[in-house]
């Protein structure tokens, strides 16, 4: 991971309401495809409202969280 300061300047839209993607992922045996589950998630309080409920659905399953681009 890369963490770098960055002008607020260069923002060009703030989203009050961003939609999110949380993609589950699944892998039961590695010589198979790994399968998905796709979400979309709206009106969420904030994207830590978001990641509790991605933590509190993934069981075994791994996941990627999004944010959709405008």
């Amino acid at each position: 991971m890369i963490a770098e300061p960055v002008d607020p300047r260069d923002v060009r839209q703030d989203v009050n309401h961003p939609v999110y993607r949380v993609y589950f992922w699944h892998q039961p045996d590695p010589a198979w495809g790994a399968h998905s589950w796709e979400w979309r998630i709206r009106e969420a309080r904030d994207v830590f409202e978001v990641i509790e409920w991605a933590e509190s659905e993934r069981g075994e399953r791994t996941y990627q969280l999004f944010v959709e681009e405008l």
